[in-house]
């Protein structure tokens, strides 16, 4: 399975309001911050795109199913440590 299936799941569709006339203009570290929800974004669609294939019938090995899902968390976590290091960063100048 790669990035392509995974990332051609379904996207939540909202009625949000289209406002960014009123927005500020993006910073150097509130992109980064957003690149970083968007790859934890990714990831999470890999795991669930996973989690579906170990729930099909299909002949998989769920050891090996288990280690990637184990890899995409430690991956998350690594990630959600960045935005925390890049919001002190924002916070404190």
């Amino acid at each position: 399975m790669d990035d392509r299936e995974i990332t051609a799941l379904p996207t939540p569709s909202g009625g949000e309001k289209d406002e960014h006339w009123n927005q500020p203009l993006p910073s150097p570290l509130s992109e980064a911050v957003e690149d970083a929800l968007n790859q934890i974004e990714l990831r999470l669609r890999q795991m669930l795109a996973l989690a579906r294939l170990s729930a099909s019938d299909s002949d998989v090995d769920r050891q090996v199913l288990q280690k990637k899902l184990e890899w995409l968390r430690i991956e998350i976590d690594r990630i959600a440590d960045e935005i925390d290091r890049i919001a002190d960063e924002i916070e404190h100048g």
